[in-house]
């Protein structure tokens, strides 16, 4: 990765780098990610091939997704006893896809930090004869903001978008949720049914309630709704709860308990309690 700062202040940077539209690093460290809450309650995405323009906070970016292709399962509607139903088939749809684009504003003053930013790219799918096409479109937007008040500090954000996991973000992909391209009732067109997902975070911290020890406390909600018949909504929480204590200037340990809960189909959801130490080495 290379950047290249002009006179006025322009800042023009291209490589690999982790895509600016995601929370990435916001909140505390659990789950063994380093971005905190990834798919319950906030939005992230990965280091990505990409082009930015940076100005005064304003972040612009065209970022490329690394596939030429995805394999999808398509649904055709069929009649049986006079109802309508979805029969899932295996074929393999074809895409092409423009850059995606993305938009982040960084505030940073005395007393308050935040981030608002923005994700859109488009993915048209087509059938394997290439003789039918939709377009997908797949965008999300969110707001992260974090007070402090002295030593203590609240980190609140929220996000909201559709079909996400086709370029990555974490979110819909967490929870297998993904957009369904079939074809119509009188099978003359392929048809997409869209997926959405949002969700929100809260955390409060206090920094050094005694010599050295810190104390976080954070949540996450996120819910997973989609246009496909026959598939229920899903849901994902955790909270956390992480007590960072400062050995000296180059030793961090960061013991950590946390609940998580996914709803990975319609059955049942899946629930788990991790605790566990983090060893961090400062420079």
């Amino acid at each position: 990765m290379g950047a290249y700062t002009f006179e006025n202040g322009l800042t023009l940077t291209a490589g690999q780098k982790t895509t600016i539209a995601g929370n990435n690093g916001y909140f505390s460290d659990i789950y063994n990610t380093d971005s905190g809450l990834g798919g319950y309650g906030t939005i992230m995405d990965s280091r990505r091939p990409l082009i930015m323009l940076s100005y005064a906070g304003l972040d612009f970016a065209m970022i490329s997704n690394e596939r030429d292709h995805v394999d999808r399962t398509t649904t055709k509607q069929t009649v049986e006893s006079g109802t309508i139903k979805d029969v899932v088939e295996g074929n393999k749809a074809r895409e092409h896809y423009i850059p995606r684009f993305e938009v982040a504003y960084n505030l940073k003053m005395d007393g308050l930090s935040g981030k608002i930013f923005a994700a859109y790219g488009r993915f048209n799918y087509g059938d394997e004869k290439g003789e039918k096409w939709a377009g997908i479109n797949a965008w999300h937007v969110s707001a992260y903001v974090s007070p402090t008040f002295g030593n203590m500090y609240v980190k609140v954000g929220a996000y909201y978008g559709q079909n996400t996991e086709l370029y990555g973000g974490s979110g819909s992909s967490k929870n297998g949720f993904q957009p369904v391209i079939g074809l119509n009732a009188a099978e003359t067109e392929l048809e997409v049914k869209n997926t959405s997902s949002f969700g929100g975070a809260l955390a409060f911290g206090i920094k050094d309630l005694v010599p050295s020890l810190s104390l976080e406390l954070g949540a996450g909600y996120a819910l997973y709704t989609t246009e496909a018949d026959n598939v229920e909504n899903k849901s994902a929480y955790a909270v956390y709860l992480q007590a960072p204590y400062k050995v000296n200037q180059h030793v961090l340990v960061i013991p950590q308990v946390g609940y998580y809960a996914t709803a990975q189909d319609k059955v049942k959801d899946t629930a788990d309690i991790m605790a566990g130490l983090q060893l961090r080495m400062l420079f």
